[in-house]
């Protein structure tokens, strides 16, 4: 029976990496498999490879039904583990053995460089625990990545020095998302045309969203933004799909804008 330390230590080695997967001497069925803390198996679809646990010694994989179907045996920790690869039983048809070979994360904020000490990806991912929880998805890019979504004009000169640095510094990824402007959720104010005319004077490229905001939601998700820029702190100026909570898989910013003028007369005078 694995003792509970022992089992913690190895199944936050499986939730801090992304995998390659296949049988064993043949081209892997996946690259990019990544183990939650939750137990569940994401990027990559198959009914055999659902969910998986640390269990008896042994990591192991369970279809739909948490019936197993593939069996690793564990050495005594992560470091006892030979060229990062684990060979498997298939439970379903013994003559089929399948490999796991684990691949450390080639980003976090910053593109680690080739050849880099190994101890200082494992330091950085330490470091990086407290603030990044392990039931977010893993990104898998080498970019960061960032979004901004646009809804007016007027107070775009907050936002466009940083737009355009993020454009310009090849650390970044850039998406501007425009969208119109909503009030209180429900009445559209026809800022879209305005916003796309000014960023394309601006220079900067930007994806005009006239409705089917969930659609536009959902392939910013798979895109794996790491920071996602939203013009206005308020919900009501956006369509629900872009309202924060249904933005809580990345990092939310909102920079503010304030308007200054040099009061001529007292606020309390008619003029």
């Amino acid at each position: 029976m694995m003792d509970k330390q022992k089992q913690n230590t190895w199944e936050g080695y499986f939730a801090q990496r992304w995998f390659e997967f296949g049988k064993k001497g043949e081209e892997p069925y996946t690259r990019r498999m990544i183990l939650t803390s939750d137990g569940q198996v994401d990027n990559y679809t198959s009914v055999n490879e659902r969910y998986w646990q640390v269990t008896d010694d042994e990591l192991q994989f369970l279809n739909g039904d948490h019936q197993v179907t593939t069996r690793f045996p564990l050495p005594a920790d992560p470091l006892a583990i030979d060229k990062f690869t684990l060979i498997g039983d298939f439970v379903l048809d013994p003559s089929i053995h399948h490999q796991l070979v684990a691949r450390h994360m080639p980003e976090s904020l910053h593109e680690l460089n080739d050849g880099m000490r190994q101890d200082l990806d494992d330091h950085f991912l330490q470091a990086a625990s407290s603030t990044y929880p392990l039931d977010r998805k893993i990104k898998t890019h080498s970019h960061i990545r960032v979004a901004f979504i646009i809804n007016c004009v007027e107070t775009l000169p907050a936002l466009l020095p940083l737009i355009k640095a993020v454009k310009d510094d090849n650390m970044f990824e850039l998406k501007v998302i425009a969208v119109d402007r909503f009030y209180e959720s429900v009445n559209v104010l026809p800022t879209l045309a305005n916003v796309t005319k000014f960023l394309d004077k601006q220079g900067v490229p930007c994806i005009p969203v006239d409705g089917n905001y969930e659609v536009a939601l959902r392939k910013l998700k798979l895109w794996q933004a790491d920071f996602l820029i939203r013009q206005s702190e308020w919900d009501e100026d956006f369509p629900e799909a872009f309202h924060a909570d249904h933005l809580d898989w990345a990092r939310l910013i909102h920079i503010p804008y304030t308007i200054t003028e040099k009061m001529i007369h007292p606020a309390n005078q008619t003029d």
